[in-house]
C-alpha cells in the first residue's frame, strides 16, 4: 500500500485525497486536496453540501509523528454554502473546527495526560505547552493535569492568562 493511501485511510477521508507526501527539514509534510467534486460537510451542522463559496488560505495541522519525525497536514479548506447555516468553513474529517492538531494526536495527548503531568506529555509529543493546555481544556480540564496547570499558573503566571480551575472535590 502506498503511503498516500495509508494516510487517507487512517484519517478517514472520503472527499479528500493525498496528492503528495514530502520529507522536509521540519518533518513529514502531507499535502491534502479535495477529491473531484465530492460533496463536503458544513463545519457547523455537518450537512453534505455541494455548493462551494470560495477557498481559504493554507492551514497546517500537527499529526502523530511517524517514528520520531514530526508530521504536518497541509490543506486549503473550502468555504461551503450550506442551505441551513449559510457560508461556513468545511468540516475536515481529521480535525475539529479551529483546532490545529488532528483528532488522533488529540486523543493520544489526552490519554497520556491521564498518567503523566502536562509538561511531560507535551515534551513527549514535542508540543508547545499552549497546545497541551488547549487539549486539556477541550477534554474538560477536570483531572490531575488541570490541577497541575493551575498550580503552575499560580507559581509562574501572575497575570492570570491561564485560568483553569481545580476540580470540585465535593461534586458527585
Amino acid at each position: 500500500m502506498r503511503m498516500e493511501t495509508f494516510i487517507r485511510k487512517q484519517l478517514k477521508m472520503k472527499a479528500h485525497w493525498v496528492p503528495k507526501v514530502e520529507e522536509t527539514p521540519e518533518g513529514v509534510v502531507v499535502w491534502i486536496d479535495r477529491l473531484g467534486q465530492r460533496p463536503l460537510r458544513c463545519g457547523r451542522c455537518g450537512l453534505l453540501v455541494r455548493q462551494v463559496h470560495s477557498r481559504g488560505p493554507l492551514r497546517r495541522w500537527r499529526h502523530l509523528a511517524l517514528g520520531e519525525t514530526p508530521c504536518w497536514l497541509i490543506y486549503r479548506p473550502f468555504r461551503v454554502r450550506c442551505p441551513a447555516c449559510g457560508v461556513r468553513v468545511e468540516r475536515t474529517p481529521w480535525a475539529d473546527l479551529w483546532q490545529r492538531v488532528t483528532q488522533a494526536l488529540f486523543r493520544a495527548v489526552a490519554t497520556l495526560t491521564r498518567v503523566l503531568d502536562w509538561s511531560s506529555a507535551a515534551a513527549h509529543f514535542q508540543l508547545n505547552w499552549k497546545t497541551e493546555l488547549a487539549v486539556l481544556v477541550r477534554r474538560g480540564g477536570r483531572d490531575r493535569g488541570a490541577v497541575r496547570l493551575e498550580e503552575h499558573r499560580r507559581a509562574h503566571h501572575r497575570d492570570g492568562v491561564l485560568g483553569l480551575s481545580a476540580p470540585d472535590e465535593t461534586a458527585d
